[in-house]
């Protein structure tokens, strides 16, 4: 009886068997293998692979360098990013191919002691000018970052079928403690506002009124604020949370608003320069203003913990907090709990008439009756 012929199956004249198949970037492919059975099973495998996706050219393998996976890494990145974190990427990408730990190393060459010697050599940052050396301090947070992106990229390139591991995933994030809680005093408010530039002064002003970050503020353009109703609207392609966020504004915002020059074109940001475009020095007022006050260990971002501190310390609750603030994760809101003693107190005062009840019934004998001897 002859045989029942097999798609991608062929017996050989010497008596063994080709299996052939056409994988997924149009290319044909013949293996010889002793027995049917054999055959049969490396190309169910096979398939298996190309099915979900996980099949990979062994030829494309070996030539795939860390080079080309970034680049094709920050392609993705343009088009399903927003442009906040395709734009870190970019800055994130350039540390990772001026390492000598992965800088032109074949994708599936890099091991995890590549990434961890990367890791290490981050977090005491050396850079040279000329005959000096410089030493800078990166935070752990800032290093967790880069590790958690290159773990990314190995696992796009997985699904590329451009590598079969990835090195990264077994590199551990340090976990720097997030949990920042510095604000400003009313001193130290005073002491900046004094020394920034009016440009600066309404953008810190408008952010302590708002608790919006700093992309959400600088983004913010006037077709985005409805004026009547005092709310401003950040569209989900902007939003951290990837949905629309609807931000209150108070009298002293909705004043900032006012007072600044509003250009023909509603597209144009809120707190652009005069030609109505977005202004890009804002760092450079930042700095100058931190150094003209004195005030150290402050960052832009604590703008935002000052106004969600001051809220929480004036009684406003906690889950009204967490929908000003734009938190998905309620634990973010709860680092400022500590900051309302008094409000706690007044929760669990509120049991206090039943106290006079409770104290006669502890010197009253047992709800049983009296205990016999």
């Amino acid at each position: 009886m002859e045989n029942r012929k097999e798609r991608g199956l062929k017996q050989l004249p010497d008596g063994r068997w080709q299996w052939s198949f056409l994988d997924p970037y149009g290319k044909y492919h013949r293996h010889i293998a002793r027995t049917k059975g054999e055959a049969r099973a490396y190309l169910e495998k096979v398939h298996t692979l190309i099915r979900e996706g996980r099949y990979m050219d062994r030829r494309k393998e070996v030539k795939t360098t860390i080079n080309e996976a970034v680049e094709r890494f920050l392609a993705w990145g343009s088009s399903n990013l927003r442009p906040s974190t395709s734009k870190a990427d970019q800055y994130i990408a350039k540390l990772w191919l001026a390492s000598p730990c992965l800088r032109g190393k074949v994708l599936d060459k890099i091991s995890a002691g590549d990434v961890e010697l990367y890791r290490q050599a981050r977090l005491k940052d050396v850079s040279h000018h000329g005959d000096r050396v410089q030493t800078r301090l990166v935070s752990k947070r800032e290093v967790d970052l880069e590790i958690s992106r290159l773990k990314r990229l190995f696992n796009l390139a997985m699904d590329w079928g451009l590598c079969e591991k990835n090195p990264a995933a077994r590199v551990k994030l340090l976990h720097e403690d997030v949990k920042r809680t510095r604000y400003l005093t009313q001193e130290e408010e005073s002491r900046l506002l004094d020394v920034a530039s009016p440009y600066l002064k309404n953008v810190v002003l408008f952010a302590l009124h708002t608790g919006m970050r700093r992309a959400e503020i600088l983004g913010l353009r006037w077709q985005e604020v409805d004026l009547q109703n005092a709310v401003a609207t950040i569209p989900a392609a902007r939003a951290k949370g990837r949905r629309d966020r609807h931000v209150p504004l108070n009298a002293f915002a909705l004043q900032i608003i006012n007072g600044l020059p509003r250009p023909l074109d509603s597209s144009a940001p809120i707190f652009g320069n005069a030609k109505g475009r977005p202004q890009g020095n804002l760092e450079r007022h930042w700095r100058s203003a931190l150094a003209l006050s004195g005030i150290e260990n402050f960052r832009f971002h604590d703008l935002r913990h000052t106004f969600a501190s001051r809220l929480v310390m004036e009684g406003a609750d906690l889950p009204v907090l967490r929908e000003l603030l734009g938190h998905r994760d309620f634990a973010m809101t709860l680092r400022y709990a500590h900051l309302a003693p008094s409000r706690l107190r007044e929760t669990v005062a509120m049991l206090e008439p039943k106290l006079q009840f409770t104290c006669n019934q502890l010197e009253g004998p047992p709800p049983g009756g009296p205990v016999s001897s």
